[in-house]
């Protein structure tokens, strides 16, 4: 999963507030990416 950021949202060593940034971003979205897909298969199962 966390390759896929990494294509996406190349990490600049340089930059470790901006890498923190993504790497939040990258949880966040994670998280709401996986509470969609269970509510979604938590409805089709009704």
């Amino acid at each position: 999963m966390y390759i896929l950021y990494g294509n996406i949202f190349p990490f600049n060593e340089d930059n470790e507030e901006k890498n923190k940034l993504l790497q939040n971003f990258s949880r966040i979205f994670e998280g709401v990416y996986f509470m969609r897909y269970f509510v979604m298969k938590s409805f089709s199962s009704d």
